[in-house]
């Protein structure tokens, strides 16, 4: 609920600003009933500008991108509102057509706004040859333009073949999520995603009412080692884990001298885990 929306963005932008996290996904609650996932659709609404701009407020600035459907009404509104402030304008969620699907990524990318897929396939159409939906609206689009295609690439979201589709017909904007919850790196067990239970079984995440599949338990180093075992450079590999996000959130993603070190190190190449990680210039040792 929006009151909910508002109290969790001033909450989040408090970790921000100690450095804690570098900022805020909105994920709906303007996005299609049909296609909510894991979301409780009992606060599914219409695009409503005027919530939006509340949360927009409580973030201090630290609200980076937003997922709507671009089949909510007042779609204008909110892609305008994601140009002023400089959020993405993710969409997903969606039930939308191609033809829908690609009107507003024209519309959003005429306001100036930075536009992506939500995990792209998830929470959308199935492809049909004669009727392509909005995945196919939106990596065409990612082929040709600069429009970021998030793509779960963990195996069990997508398989490795539809990854491989989509860093073909978008090297340069297709890049890797975790889509995580609580979970992930963890045990198998029960967890919490909002207020919703999700049993982990094999890895997999599924609401423990329903059996949707709830949010991701793969970390980044996990896909970019998937990646580098279906046979890609560790340049490629990193460009899909990193550097294509990086350009996105229009951040660097370089490592030159007196750039920030952000590095992950590890002991050989095709390892999931790190040996170490280097955040900001501070050393830390997950294993």
């Amino acid at each position: 609920p929006g009151a909910e929306l508002v109290a969790q963005a001033e909450l989040l932008a408090g970790l921000a600003e100690q450095g804690l996290i570098d900022g805020i996904h909105m994920e709906g609650p303007f996005i299609s009933a049909c296609r909510c996932g894991a979301q409780n659709p009992a606060n599914i609404i219409d695009g409503d500008p005027h919530m939006f701009a509340e949360v927009i407020a409580a973030s201090r600035g630290y609200l980076k991108s937003i997922t709507f459907a671009p089949e909510t009404a007042n779609s204008d509104e909110i892609f305008r509102l994601c140009a002023e402030h400089g959020i993405v304008a993710s969409l997903g969620h969606t039930d939308a057509d191609f033809a829908t699907m690609a009107d507003e990524i024209e519309r959003g990318c005429a306001i100036g706004a930075m536009v992506t897929a939500t995990h792209l396939f998830n929470a959308m159409p199935q492809i049909h040859h004669r009727d392509p939906g909005a995945a196919v609206a939106l990596i065409s689009a990612g082929a040709h333009r600069d429009i970021g295609l998030e793509v779960i690439a963990d195996g069990v979201h997508l398989d490795d073949g539809t990854v491989d589709m989509v860093i073909n017909a978008a090297p340069h904007n297709a890049f890797a999520i975790t889509d995580a919850m609580a979970a992930a790196g963890k045990p198998d067990g029960e967890y919490v995603l909002g207020a919703l239970g999700v049993t982990v079984v094999g890895g997999v995440a599924r609401l423990t009412d329903g059996g949707a599949i709830a949010g991701g338990t793969s970390t980044l180093a996990e896909q970019f080692s998937r990646r580098i075992k279906r046979g890609a450079s560790i340049e490629q590999a990193s460009a899909f884990v990193t550097g294509n996000a990086a350009k996105i959130a229009g951040k660097t993603g370089t490592l030159r001298v007196g750039d920030q070190a952000d590095l992950v190190v590890f002991a050989k190449c095709g390892d999931a885990t790190p040996e170490v990680s280097i955040v900001a210039g501070r050393a830390m040792h997950p294993r």
